[in-house]
């Protein structure tokens, strides 16, 4: 199973590692990490609400939180690392993963 979010969304479920921790569920965390919260930026954006206060992120540490679960984790930053992260983390069946992809900040979608 492959969970994909980005780090500001993580944020609404992150109690979903200790789930998949405590029951070592064999679900892969995908954590794209742009550093901010971008669907909120974007909604602000959109309403002319630029520079809302915490909506930057470029202080969370996945390693540091998956660890703190008991869950392996893995950066990755070019697409053949992301390839072997993923298959190392779905053939090892043993419980949870997190594998972290550092992605560029301030995608917006268009509206």
């Amino acid at each position: 199973m492959l969970a994909v979010t980005g780090d500001g969304g993580a944020q609404y479920g992150i109690q979903a590692l200790y789930t998949a921790a405590s029951r070592r569920m064999p679900v892969t965390f995908l954590i794209l990490v742009n550093g901010e919260y971008g669907i909120l930026k974007g909604f602000g954006d959109y309403l002319g609400t630029k520079g809302v206060p915490g909506l930057d992120l470029d202080y969370l540490n996945y390693e540091a939180l998956a660890k703190g679960y008991g869950i392996p984790a893995v950066r990755t930053g070019r697409p053949n690392e992301l390839a072997v992260a993923l298959k190392e983390a779905f053939t090892a069946a043993d419980g949870p993963h997190m594998i972290i992809v550092d992605v560029q900040p301030g995608v917006r979608l268009e509206y």
